[in-house]
């Protein structure tokens, strides 16, 4: 049994001049102030990162799995270990300091009230300073947790997390994790029987309709973490930051089985639902999809941001948007289709559906700063890639990756150009605000393939380079 584990942070500052704590003399010296514990332990942490940028401050970000971090099944230190394999409810968790508190710490042991900027306190008596203003407090970006509907007891006694509790959660902004409930059939079929389960429907939209049941069998794995300044009052220096962070998160419906539309001779725009193994072209829906959030670092009065879609308070215990495109069926080209929720949990009312896709996974980012995204020729504002295959544990796959372009109406003063909405899509599969699983809406064109070529026209020598037509397929 490995413990779980915290996570801690301690922050150095290099100082000019002499130590006073050594006896040699040195140019400059590194101060670090004490350790500062962020997470109890109730959860296992993995996969942190950190990130700074010169005038705005520092974030973290990392995952937590309430039941530990599993080894997997593969060989080598990298299966499991790397926080790929997750328990149900893993979520990523956020917490950052804002440059102007980074250096300020407490005077000394006997006077801990009196906040001193770490430049002017006297090494000999503190050794390592204290620090007066803590990281802020972690924060649930991803909304895999569960909430217990109104009158069912938290497991142990425990009061609720505060994201559950809607009275103390709607003081900072926070939206209803737990608007409705709805009754759905847990358990295994051969294990002891299905049973009735209530669970909660989160208001994603904070307009006071619950639209988003919460089934809790999916794990947030491996947030990958950027952090860009930009300029609030065109001072010419940066004071804030933007946050990207893009993760894989598992699809949580590998119990359900589907045939591509368009068998059977139906062509309605969704997979058909079928029984394991009953045909050749009867497959599970497994593996991952990508997620992407955006969104400014904070300021201690987060709840500010209230109302403002880019602000920290409106981006906590998100759904996030989804970055990879449906699975296209290999045998006719068409798309695989959409999964009518109504045809897997069903959960009444709440009902909404899901994309078949292939399996997303290892995000990586190459993100350019504010000021160089507006000051190019093509807005290139950051590209998000990842890995991709129909196939899991060492199957064949390609790298993808989609474009974010800072758009022609921008204010780089409160405008975040690494928003999802500025991810160039031309065309919607599922449009914006139309699916609560999908907020941000599918984007219908395929991702680019890095790793493969699919031409959109061919070159014709024989005509002066002229584009034509390419040769198609005819499936019959």
């Amino acid at each position: 049994m490995v413990p779980f584990g915290c996570v801690w942070t301690a922050r150095g500052v290099l100082l000019p001049g002499d130590d006073p704590r050594t006896t040699e003399e040195e140019a400059s010296h590194m101060v670090w102030t004490k350790a500062e514990r962020l997470t109890s332990g109730r959860r296992d942490v993995n996969r942190i990162e950190v990130h700074a940028v010169k005038g705005a401050g520092f974030v973290v970000t990392w995952q937590e799995d309430p039941e530990g971090i599993r080894p997997g099944q593969g060989l080598g230190p990298g299966e499991g270990w790397s926080g790929a394999v997750a328990h149900s409810q893993t979520d990523a968790w956020y917490s950052f300091i804002n440059e102007e508190y980074f250096d300020i710490v407490e005077e000394s042991p006997d006077n801990p009230t009196t906040p001193i900027n770490i430049f002017d306190q006297d090494l000999t008596v503190t050794g390592r300073p204290q620090v007066f203003v803590p990281m802020a407090v972690p924060m649930r970006l991803s909304n895999n947790a569960k909430c217990q509907p109104p009158g069912v007891v938290t497991p142990g006694g425990a009061e609720p997390e505060i994201y559950c509790d809607f009275d103390r959660a709607a003081i900072f902004g926070l939206n209803d994790n737990c608007a409705d409930t709805v009754i759905v059939l847990t358990g295994n079929a051969n294990e002891g029987g299905l049973k009735e389960t209530e669970i909660c429907v989160a208001d994603t939209n904070d307009d006071g309709a619950a639209d988003l049941p919460n089934r809790a069998n999916t794990a947030l794995t491996r947030p990958r973490t950027s952090l860009q300044g930009y300029d609030t009052d065109a001072d010419g220096v940066s004071d804030s930051a933007w946050v990207i962070v893009a993760a894989e998160e598992s699809k949580g419906l590998g119990k359900f089985f589907f045939e591509p539309d368009g068998i059977n001779n139906s062509t309605d725009g969704y997979a058909e639902p079928c029984v394991e193994d009953s045909t050749l072209t009867c497959t599970e829906e497994i593996g991952k999809n990508q997620w992407y959030f955006s969104f400014d670092m904070g300021t201690p009065d987060t709840s500010a941001g209230i109302g403002n879609p880019n602000s920290l308070v409106e981006n906590l215990v998100s759904q996030g948007n989804m970055l990879n495109q449906g699975e296209v069926y290999w045998e006719t080209g068409e798309l695989f289709g959409r999964m009518s929720g109504e045809d897997m949990q069903d959960y009444g009312d709440y009902n909404f559906d899901i994309l078949n896709t292939e399996i997303a996974r290892r995000s990586s980012m190459l993100v350019q700063s504010v000021a160089k995204a507006v000051a190019s020729e093509n807005k290139l504002a950051a590209i998000v890639s990842w890995k991709q295959g129909t196939m899991r544990q060492g199957g064949p796959a390609d790298t993808m990756l989609r474009r974010f372009v800072v758009p022609d109406t921008f204010n780089p003063a409160v405008d975040n150009p690494y928003v999802f909405a500025n991810m160039e899509c031309e065309d919607f599969l599922i449009d914006p605000d139309t699916n609560p699983y999908y907020p941000g809406g599918v984007c219908a064109d395929p991702a680019i393939n890095l790793s493969g070529v699919v031409p959109d026209t061919c070159i014709d020598d024989g005509d002066n380079g002229a584009s034509i037509a390419c040769p198609t397929v005819t499936f019959d």
